[in-house]
């Protein structure tokens, strides 16, 4: 994901060499919810899975010409990974999630926005790892997303918005595999934000 973003970072700085490049920079804030990271049964069925967990990001990007804009971001989420099992819910420990991607953007309309993204997730536990499925490694995992977007201006070069996001990667950890469950499992999350943009340059747009 490094060289990745490294790359990203050069054709920002490429295309907004030209003296009229539209920059931008947001702010989004909302809900995250994922699917299980593990589901197996042993005595009886079991799931674990981080819970609804409150979402921060941040973007900064430019345009690349009428329709399409290049965009980088960082997403921060945290919450509890619980444990769940013949309905009994149990906490196993506090968790944080952080992805970064590198994103292609297209103007649909001229209040709509749709996006394809490729980056990664980073498991973080901060140090809780003895006697759990992350207690030999906090995985870096690649990932793809799609996110669609209304937005509104609201005047000199702000505007709001509310973005639907999707992203999928599969995931494992040493632990899983050491405790015989092999391969890797997909995951899925969704998050609901709203977007707060400040453009810079020509916001003619």
């Amino acid at each position: 994901m490094r060289r990745s973003l490294a790359i990203a970072w050069v054709a920002l700085a490429v295309t907004s060499g030209a003296g009229d490049a539209q920059m931008f920079v947001e702010l989004k804030g909302g809900a995250l919810l994922g699917t299980p990271l593990v589901r197996d049964s042993i005595v009886q069925a079991f799931t674990i899975v981080p819970s609804i967990a409150p979402t921060v990001a941040v973007a900064a990007g430019t345009q690349l010409s009428d329709l399409h804009s290049l965009a980088l971001s960082v997403r921060w989420a945290r919450s509890d990974l619980v444990r769940r099992e013949a309905g009994q819910t149990t906490a196993v420990l506090p968790l944080t999630v952080w992805s970064g991607s590198i994103a292609l953007r297209r103007q649909v309309t001229q209040w709509a926005t749709v996006e394809a993204e490729v980056g990664g997730i980073k498991y973080a536990t901060g140090g809780m790892r003895d006697g759990t499925l992350f207690q030999d490694d906090a995985p870096l995992l690649p990932a793809v997303g799609v996110s669609a977007r209304a937005d509104r201006g609201i005047g000199s070069g702000w505007t709001l918005g509310i973005e639907t996001h999707y992203d999928f990667h599969r995931f494992t950890t040493q632990a899983l595999r050491a405790g015989g469950l092999t391969g890797h499992r997909s995951v899925h999350r969704v998050a609901a934000t709203l977007v707060v943009r400040r453009t810079f340059g020509n916001t003619s747009q």
